[in-house]
């Protein structure tokens, strides 16, 4: 089975601007899919968004700029504390991504690291 990998662009960016570096995860044998998300939404929005976008299955996630905050503050969201199940993480990639903390009880991740 093709592990899949979520693509998110940067804030104001189409999820079509991934569609190059979606081709080539696909010729490396990855099952790529594209989230867009609205930029003048808020935050929990857009997590709330991505968390029904997500793969049933923990995946490879790569949001840029913007995506990275989203995919990263979903990530850790733990039951019941966001009004959604969030998502796990196989890895997390945030490009030019200003993140303002860690995770404080880390990312929900497929299996132990």
């Amino acid at each position: 089975m093709k592990q899949e990998v979520v693509l998110a662009p940067g804030l104001w960016m189409p999820a079509a601007s991934m569609t190059l570096l979606a081709a080539r995860l696909a010729r490396a044998g990855y099952r790529p899919r594209l989230f867009s998300y609205r930029g003048r939404s808020p935050l929990e929005a857009n997590i709330e968004r991505l968390a029904q976008f997500a793969p049933s299955e923990p995946a490879h996630y790569v949001g840029y700029s913007l995506a990275g905050l989203v995919m990263l503050e979903g990530g850790c969201q733990q039951l019941g504390d966001g009004g959604h199940d969030g998502f796990r993480f196989d890895t997390l990639t945030a490009l030019s991504s200003c993140l303002p903390r860690p995770c404080p009880r880390g990312p929900r991740r497929a299996s132990p690291p």
